[in-house]
């Protein structure tokens, strides 16, 4: 999902390419600070601007990626996000670990996966990020 470059230190290396993290709220801490920077620095608003960047077309299927994600978010693809509200992280990140994870996965009711979302969404609003 995240090359090792844009991820903070308690990751540990999944292959040259990819990382993978300690815990799973460690990894969608990383997801979700990856993606407020996507808004902050580099200006993405819309699901189809941030998928077109985090799922380029020389790896994916990106056109794909937008509307499933779109359909699993209940939103348009060029329906502006604001990252740092609870709401639009939460379902955009939740729906692109679906994407990541396939069509059988199913974050919102996976007690496990809820309770380490918690446990980033803690760690974020420690950081002042959400």
């Amino acid at each position: 999902i995240m090359r090792n470059e844009e991820v903070e230190s308690e990751t540990r290396i999944y292959d040259r390419s990819f990382c993978q993290f300690a815990t799973m709220a460690h990894g969608f801490r990383a997801a979700a600070r990856l993606l407020q920077n996507y808004q902050d620095r580099h200006k993405l608003r819309t699901t189809r601007e941030i998928i077109r960047r985090w799922a380029p077309e020389n790896e994916n299927n990106t056109e794909a990626y937008i509307s499933n994600v779109c359909e699993r978010t209940h939103m348009a693809p060029d329906d502006c996000l604001l990252l740092h509200k609870p709401w639009d992280l939460t379902h955009l990140v939740f729906a692109m670990c679906a994407q990541e994870c396939g069509v059988r996965y199913s974050p919102y009711v996976d007690d496990y996966l809820m309770d380490a979302w918690q446990e980033a969404c803690k760690m974020l609003e420690k950081e002042g990020r959400l």
